[in-house]
Order: structure tokens, then C-alpha cells, then sequence
């Protein structure tokens, strides 16, 4: 299907980074028109080399429009907003001024706050949320390896828009399992277990997912800061139960070497989504009464790696 011909205008992929340019990547193969919005080095290797994509032992090159600033983006009607959510806020801003009130808005980041924060900064517009359960990392400069999962799942959060059926036929023609589920509080916090489970764990130990659901002793970690997560949501009347844990520990363990994305961050000495993951089922349990000492600990540890990464460094004092 090609979607260009079904939604006018184009896809602006907001954050070209290794998710923005999977998804990108296979919006492009299933026929829609789509601009990437980058910085530095990796808007200089679109812009002179186009995209290669690797997934699946195939390797796919792309000849793209990429852009630096979102004024080249205004005509666009779907707005994937594909930077961590330690930039969502400032992305907001930075592309308020061109997003046309007919757009609509697709949130991709980790954590369950993007969909109200995205909401609050543009009332009225459509927005959705996605839920992108992949392993993907940019190899160099203008090359993104897919090395495991893929598949999408949207909800709308804030009104509807009629792109939405369009952009997820895209995708499945591209070859992705993409789908609309209706509860997209649930579906956020259910992606919530497998990064409070092992994206931490796998940053401090230098792990692959893989490797940490098979050693018997981190894999109890995990459970355990899945668990809490189980119990904060439940406390908040979202569904979700153990076969939650049971199911992506076992995925998990069937899983290629995905190098999780705050073990990617701290390897660039950049900050961590820990305390939108791990640190939100700390603020959540203390809202509700109770207490997470799992991902407490996890939090801790994570951003005290994160604060060593970017050179600040505790010394004793004298």
C-alpha cells in the first residue's frame, strides 16, 4: 500500500535515531514518503550517503530527505516523535511552531508519561501512543542493525485522525506486525516490565538481555523489579499480572544480542531513561502507599553510572 497516496503530505520521523530509522526505514519500503529530522553526524551520512538499514540478514539502502531544523517538515501530517524521553519536552518545543492542527502526533518514547506530555503541549491535536517492543542501535553514522523484535503497537490517546489505519497498513506491507489495541495506558505500562526488568541491569553489568535472563541470580533481579512494577500498576487499577513477567523472561531468553538502550547511553556519555522507567515505579509506589526497593536500588545505581559516564565523578572530600 502506498500511503502517500492515502494521507497527504508526509511522515516526518522526529529523532533519527536507531528507532527512528527502523521505523522509518520500513514506512519507506511499504511506499510512504517520509523526512527524517537529524543532527551532526548523522544528518551528514543521510544526507550524503542516504539510510542502510540491516535487518533480518538483509542489508537495504535508502536514499532519504533528511533535515537539521523541523521548518522543512511543516507540510508533514503524521509526526513520529522518536527521541528519548529525556528530550521529549525541549523536542515539543522545538517543532510546535510547524506542526499543521491537522497533524497527528505518534509518541514512540519509553515510560507511560509521553502521551499526557505530548497531549499538554498540544491540546486539541490527535495524538497517539506506540508501543515499540524492538532491539535496534546505530552502528555507525547512517546505518541502524535491527537485531531483534519489531512490532508496533499504537493507541490513540488524545482524539482520532484518519492516518492512523493508513500508517499501521504501511508498516504490516513493509513486513512489521503493527496493530491498534484500545487501552493505551495498559499497553505502555505493559512495555514498562520488560525495561524495568533488564534495561538497567544490563547497563550496570555490561550484559546482553539474553545473557541476564539466563544467569539464574540477575534474572531474580529482574523478576523481582518486574514484580513491583506488577504491584504499582495494580494499585492504580491497570491489569496487568505475572504471566507478564512469565512472558518476557521468556522472550527474552529466546532474544539476539539487544544491547539495551541505557547501556547505549552510558557507552556516549549521555543521560539514561531510568528515571522515566525504574524511577517512575519508585514515584508511583510511593503515591500509592507502597514501596519498590528493587528498582529504588536499580535507580540509584544506574544514575550514579550515568553521572561517573559523564565525567562527574564523586571525590572525597579534602
Amino acid at each position: 500500500m502506498n500511503m502517500g497516496s492515502a494521507v497527504p503530505g508526509a511522515v516526518a520521523v522526529a529523532g533519527a535515531g536507531a528507532v527512528g530509522c527502523h521505523y522509518g526505514a520500513q514506512l519507506l519500503r511499504g511506499g510512504a514518503k517520509v523526512r527524517f529530522l537529524a543532527r551532526g553526524a548523522q544528518l551528514q551520512a543521510l544526507k550524503r550517503d542516504g539510510l542502510i538499514h540491516r535487518t533480518g540478514g538483509e542489508e537495504r539502502h535508502y536514499r532519504v530527505e533528511a533535515v537539521g531544523t523541523p521548518e522543512a517538515l511543516a507540510d508533514c501530517s503524521v509526526w513520529l516523535l522518536c527521541c528519548k524521553t529525556t528530550g521529549l519536552a525541549a523536542l515539543l518545543d522545538q517543532i510546535a511552531p510547524f506542526v499543521d492542527r491537522d497533524a497527528l502526533l505518534v509518541t514512540l518514547q519509553n515510560g507511560v508519561r509521553a502521551g499526557e506530555i505530548t497531549a499538554g503541549r498540544f491540546p486539541g491535536w490527535a495524538v497517539a501512543v506506540a508501543s515499540a517492543f524492538i532491539g535496534a542501535r546505530i552502528e555507525r553514522p547512517g546505518v541502524v542493525l535491527h537485531s531483534a523484535a519489531g512490532h508496533i503497537s499504537l493507541a490513540r490517546w488524545q482524539g482520532d485522525h484518519p492516518a492512523i489505519g493508513p500508517l499501521l497498513a504501511c508498516w504490516r506491507a513493509a513486513g512489521t506486525e503493527a496493530r491498534l489495541v484500545a487501552d493505551g495506558r495498559l499497553m505502555l505500562w505493559r512495555k514498562m516490565v520488560w525495561n524495568c526488568g533488564f534495561n538497567a541491569i544490563c547497563a550496570i553489568t555490561r550484559r546482553y538481555a539474553r545473557a541476564v535472563a539466563e544467569d539464574s541470580e540477575l534474572a531474580a533481579v529482574a523478576e523481582a523489579a518486574m514484580g513491583e512494577l506488577v504491584r504499582v500498576a495494580n494499585a492504580q487499577g491497570i491489569a496487568l499480572t505475572g504471566e507478564d513477567v512469565a512472558r518476557n523472561m521468556a522472550v527474552t531468553r529466546e532474544m539476539g544480542p539487544v544491547k539495551p538502550s541505557a547501556w547505549q547511553d552510558l557507552e556516549r556519555g549521555r543521560p539514561t531513561e531510568v528515571a522515566d522507567l525504574n524511577g517512575e515505579v519508585v514515584r508511583s509506589a510511593r503515591a500509592c502507599g507502597l514501596d519498590a526497593p528493587v528498582n529504588r536500588t536499580l535507580t540509584a545505581l544506574l544514575l550514579a553510572l550515568q553521572r561517573d559516564a559523564a565525567g562527574d565523578v564523586g571525590r572525597p572530600a579534602g
